[in-house]
């Protein structure tokens, strides 16, 4: 069975965030990326509090960079998900 994570780009923000929770709440894993550490890191705690179910993984990640870009990919690799 393959394993599947929705990447979140932007969680930090207002629609971002929403968005993360209304995925969260349909049962899907979830890796959500943003650029502010502290933002980042209460939305991923407040989500696995809220739904103990599934995986939440998080990165800070810039989408400008190319490089941060591919650190991403390389770390969604390495947790064992398929990107497509």
């Amino acid at each position: 069975m393959t394993k599947n994570l929705t990447l979140i780009t932007g969680a930090t923000g207002g629609l971002g965030g929403a968005f993360a929770r209304a995925v969260a709440s349909r049962g899907e894993n979830l890796f959500l990326t943003g650029t502010n550490s502290e933002k980042l890191n209460k939305i991923t705690a407040e989500i696995k509090q809220n739904y103990p179910q599934i995986a939440v993984f998080s990165g800070i990640c810039d989408l400008s960079s190319e490089q941060q870009r591919k650190n991403l990919l390389n770390n969604i690799k390495d947790l064992g998900y398929n990107i497509n």
